[in-house]
């Protein structure tokens, strides 16, 4: 093969390669050119559905508000039949100011005879007790708005859409019934205004799917269901307004639909372009690019076609480019948002259409105008650095600036503003303008909003704080005198006294202990553990707390582990035996005969956790109070059974805290309750066993121990206790007087209150650890009614090594003490 032949032959593999490429070019920009013709499409029935729609709303709102006078006009005149008579004189003038959004009024009295209409009547001749609308609102209380179904009128056989609404006395008595009608022509002559092509359609229905009015119109289709439409049954369920292709159930054309749920009326509208009609030009043009492709494959051997199709591919690229800028401006001229190319010195060059309704001036006004000197009623000197900011180099920025339309009106403006290179090859600026001013009005309300509701909960932490100290200190007094009571020698009497006000006690604490796990729930503080727990162990030790308590009634209490369960799974220990623990002295406390049973069950990936009891059981009706804030089924269980309605609602926080955290109660009345809860809580293994720690009491050395509390009880309660441990004390009536005593005796461990006069227990803290004594290091456990979290926080912060909150714990105090004061 010659050096001809094989560039002759290499050339012709070149033009095939050229020509595969450039039909697979061909082919990507007719697809893309179907899909722009979809997304115009889309935007067409988007902005048909906004005409659409303000007119069906504007129409309502005329018929409501005029339903709402004469409604209140017929309060007025419910017992006066001769003022009643007289409504039609108003309902005639109120129907002529309102065509053509109104066709009629009426008043129906409560036996369903009609007493006032605009049109004349025969009094006592027409009854409508056997429409739809009048035996709804017969039979149901309020003054809400009712949207009928599509009826044909007795006087005319018109179609006509009934709204209407209850009018009652003050007792919810029936006084009568006003209705307003609108014809469905009203709505058809004005979406027949509009140019859909000859498969589109415009539909309005009731939010049931009851066809209301359609273009085209087909009068057997009025009233029909649509409620198993694909609009109704998959679209509009997932999202009340949105676009969709769907096939009409009604005649089965194909169509691109935007559709939106009026949110003041239960009424959904629907704007439809045939996809046919949406893509008839673009069929043509795929035809016509089928066919050059075609002819560009069938000719790849001739260079001479190869030029034709060459200069042809460069005509259709001129169209396109041509097309694409047509496609750009109409983009501009119909966008809401103002379009400018300004030059670098401020001068315009070009300014959409949206000028009229954003400045009020025609955009012809601002070409040539320099919008940087130009003067203004508002000092813009954002914009000034902007263009500064765009000549030296920055691509694009973006401002909010402020602008005062001719009427006074004060917009706030967001305009993006970038860098763009001319065909001369010159630089200027493209600047998207838009009107924020309502969404800088919802973003500073959200703020205000914001900054209110964080001094809300700031003002809630401060008030519990305040709550828990002051409880806690007397209770301190109560618990800490009866378990001192309760240790010395006493008549049997005098022990079942001094037990029932520590039992009395221990339940005000159980009280105020709930309201503070409530509120750390409900500010998010909640965090679970993530930790090994044995779950045999852990159910087995629920209901040794609690077999006691059923022993005393006369109960059983079984525990049921199904054989599949995990020894081992990861949860929050305290927090899962606190939910069980509710559960099971919830069912002990309402249970007299049988007994309770706790069972746990696989569930699919999670555990399920049930508490069956045989008590009075829970009537369907009340089992909507269950779960809820301080809520109880009866009157009388607070002070039969106690407790404050908190359990529930905290065991519900909690298990939804949990990974698929559910909760809930099977039960009726006289038949026990089966309360149950699941989560996912993963299996672990077991952990590696650690040595069992010292025990801790007052077994350990004696300490001698300075206490600093200003209030005498709590310093009897506390000597008490550390006189029987056999430690030694010295007492400081305020953190004054515990610095001094640091700086002059040597102790073993500093018992510190918070709350004190002259100096508070985080100063006295403050003071002994930036002393240089020997105390400087002392153990400093901190004994305080302050039982929040973020006081223990603030006890750490302050130097001190353990925090202990009133009313105190004997063994909890000691072995604090073991512990500090053998590490010390």
């Amino acid at each position: 093969m010659n050096r001809r032949a094989r560039l002759t032959f290499g050339a012709a593999i070149l033009v095939m390669v050229l020509c595969l490429g450039l039909a697979t070019m061909d082919a990507v920009q007719v697809w893309n050119a179907r899909d722009q013709d979809m997304r115009e499409a889309q935007k067409d029935t988007a902005n048909l559905l906004e005409a659409v729609g303000s007119q069906v709303q504007d129409t309502f709102d005329v018929a409501a508000a005029i339903l709402v006078g004469v409604a209140n006009r017929v309060e007025t005149a419910a017992d006066d039949p001769t003022a009643l008579a007289s409504l039609d004189r108003l309902l005639v003038e109120e129907v002529a100011n309102a065509r053509p959004h109104l066709r009629s009024l009426a008043v129906i009295d409560a036996a369903g005879l009609l007493i006032a209409d605009s049109a004349p009547f025969d009094p006592g001749q027409r009854r409508y007790d056997d429409r739809a609308y009048f035996q709804y609102h017969r039979d149901h209380q309020g003054t809400d708005f009712l949207i009928g179904p599509p009826i044909l009128s007795r006087s005319d056989h018109i179609w006509i859409i009934t709204l209407s609404r209850r009018v009652e006395r003050p007792d919810g008595s029936l006084i009568a019934i006003v209705t307003a009608t609108i014809e469905t022509s009203y709505f058809q002559r004005y979406y027949d205004t509009f140019d859909i092509g000859a498969d589109g359609a415009i539909l309005l229905a009731n939010a049931d799917g009851t066809l209301l009015v359609r273009r085209p119109l087909v009068e057997g289709n009025i009233g029909r269901d649509l409620s198993k439409s694909s609009l109704f049954e998959t679209y509009l369920p997932k999202a009340q307004n949105g676009t969709a292709l769907t096939r009409s159930s009604t005649d089965g054309v194909v169509r691109l639909n935007s559709y939106r749920q009026l949110t003041r009326y239960p009424l959904v509208v629907a704007t439809a372009l045939a996809e046919d009609d949406i893509l008839a030009d673009w069929w043509q043009e795929a035809r016509v690019h089928l066919a050059g492709t075609s002819a560009l494959l069938l000719f790849t051997l001739a260079l001479a076609i190869w030029l034709i199709l060459e200069f042809r591919d460069r005509l259709q690229t001129e169209a396109r480019a041509a097309q694409t800028a047509a496609e750009y401006r109409l983009l501009a001229d119909n966008s809401s948002d103002l379009i400018l190319r300004v030059a670098l010195d401020g001068t315009c060059h070009y300014a959409s259409p949206a000028a009229r309704s954003l400045f009020g001036v025609a955009p012809e006004q601002m070409i040539g105008t320099n919008l940087i000197e130009k003067r203004s009623r508002t000092n813009r000197p954002e914009l000034r650095e902007a263009f500064r900011r765009l000549a030296a180099g920055e691509e694009r920025t973006t401002i909010v600036t402020r602008s005062i339309r001719p009427d006074g009106t004060v917009l706030q403006l967001e305009a993006n503003m970038q860098l763009a290179l001319t065909e001369d090859g010159s630089r200027e600026v493209v600047a998207v303008v838009r009107d924020v001013t309502e969404r800088q009005a919802v973003a500073e309300a959200l703020q205000a909003a914001r900054d209110e509701a964080v001094s809300a909960n700031l003002a809630k932490s401060n008030f519990l704080a305040t709550v828990s100290h002051e409880i806690r200190t007397p209770m301190n007094g109560i618990l800490g005198f009866a378990d001192i009571l309760l240790r010395s020698g006493m008549t049997p009497d005098q022990i079942r006294a001094a037990t029932l006000i520590q039992d009395s006690g221990n339940s005000l604490l159980a009280i105020l202990n709930d309201v503070l796990d409530l509120s750390k729930i409900e500010a998010g503080r909640l965090e679970l553990e993530r930790v090994p727990v044995c779950l045999p162990a852990l159910a087995d030790g629920a209901l040794s707390i609690l077999r006691s308590q059923a022993d005393t009634k006369g109960l059983y209490l079984r525990l049921d582990l199904a054989s599949d369960l995990p020894d081992w799974i990861e949860a929050d220990t305290t927090r899962l035996r606190q939910i069980l623990l509710n559960l099971l002295s919830n069912a002990l406390k309402f249970t007299d005969q049988g007994g309770v049973t706790l069972a746990i069950r696989r569930d699919g990936a999670r555990l399920r956790f049930l508490v069956s009891d045989t008590g009075m059981g829970i009537a369907k009706d009340r089992q909507s109070l269950l779960f809820q804030q301080f809520s109880q089924l009866h009157r009388s269980s607070g002070r039969q059974y106690g407790g404050t309605g908190l359990g529930l609602a905290i065991s519900k926080r909690l298990v939804e805290a949990m990974p698929a955290g559910e909760i809930g109660v099977d039960s009726d009345e006289g038949q026990g309750a089966t309360f149950w809860f699941a989560a996912a809580l993963p299996t672990v293994a077991a952990p590696a066993p650690v040595a069992a720690p010292a025990p801790a009491g007052p077994n350990g050395a004696a300490a001698h121990i300075l206490v600093a509390e200003d209030l005498f009880i709590n310093q009897a309660v506390i000597e008490n206790i550390l006189l029987d441990a056999g430690h030694t004390v010295r007492f400081a009536n305020n953190g004054t007087e515990a610095v001094a005593a640091a700086g002059q005796e040597s102790f073993d461990l500093i018992l510190m209150d918070m709350e004190m006069p002259e100096l508070d227990g985080i100063g006295a803290t403050r003071a002994i650890r930036q002393s240089q004594g020997p105390m400087r290091d002392v153990p400093i456990i901190a004994v305080t009614a302050n039982a929040l979290e973020s006081e223990a926080r603030r006890c750490r912060d302050a130097g001190m090594n353990d925090h202990l909150t009133k009313p105190i714990d004997r063994t909890a105090l000691l072995a604090a003490i073991q512990r500090w004061a053998v590490a010390h």
